[in-house]
């Protein structure tokens, strides 16, 4: 809706609060490129790959492998 400013604070605020997120995250990488933002969007997609390396048990519910699937 080109609210981009607006959805930039949402996922900034979703990140603090969940930060292990990754469906979040994948949000976050478009948020960050319409924001002109393309070097955190990159970051978003190298946190996913830490995040999953360190603790893949938290990624094995159904949601979490849909995530995984998108990434």
């Amino acid at each position: 809706r080109g609210r981009y400013a607006e959805a930039l604070a949402a996922l900034e605020a979703g990140l603090e609060r969940t930060p292990s997120s990754v469906p979040l995250r994948l949000i976050g990488r478009e948020v960050y490129r319409f924001n002109g933002r393309d070097a955190q969007a990159a970051q978003a997609m190298d946190q996913i790959e830490r995040l999953v390396l360190a603790s893949p048990n938290r990624y094995a519910s159904a949601e979490g492998r849909v995530a995984l699937g998108r990434y």
